[in-house]
């Protein structure tokens, strides 16, 4: 890891792990490595460790750009999961390990995010009492590049403090809706 931060990797994708996951990895305060470890795409997992829990699964990295400051590259990772029922579905964190989309690349302060979530979200549910992520993603791009986790640690914390409720899924923008309460 830390060869792969001196050299300056944008990002390190890695296979042969059942279970998918996304990550940042930093050492020392140093650059940011966004780590995907992809699971499989053409194993038939029959150990009852991971059946019912563990589906193949693809992903497509859209490298967006390169921020001019800290010349990190930055983007989104979509995931789908192979379900036997019903075949290619949007990935789900809890079920598949992963969430559908993952940002990477602005590495900003939970209170800033915070801070922009709340400002977004007071005057999007002032004109019309809801607001999907998706469409806060659209009034600042820079959103969508914020990683997963910090995005909705911020949200939540934001709907706790304004009495917003989020319904619908964390995993998928266009399936987040936040609604007064």
């Amino acid at each position: 890891m830390e060869l792969l931060l001196q050299r300056g990797f944008d990002m390190l994708i890695h296979g042969h792990k059942h279970v998918p996951f996304f990550t940042i990895q930093s050492r020392d305060g140093a650059r940011m490595l966004p780590v995907l470890g992809a699971g499989s795409f053409s194993a038939n997992l029959i150990e009852p460790l991971y059946q019912g829990r563990v589906c193949n699964q693809v992903h497509l990295i859209e490298f967006a750009g390169r921020d001019g400051a800290a010349m990190n590259a930055f983007g989104r990772i979509k995931s789908w999961a192979h379900v036997t029922a019903t075949g290619w579905v949007k990935s789900k964190h809890e079920h598949h390990g992963i969430f559908h989309l993952s940002g990477f690349g602005k590495y900003l302060q939970l209170p800033y995010v915070g801070d922009l979530l709340a400002s977004l979200l007071t005057v999007e549910i002032a004109k019309k009492g809801s607001a999907t992520l998706g469409e806060l993603y659209i009034r600042n791009r820079e959103l969508g590049y914020i990683p997963t986790k910090v995005l909705f640690d911020a949200l939540n914390e934001v709907c706790k403090s304004r009495s917003f409720r989020i319904v619908g899924t964390i995993d998928d923008p266009s399936e987040c809706t936040i609604i007064s309460q």
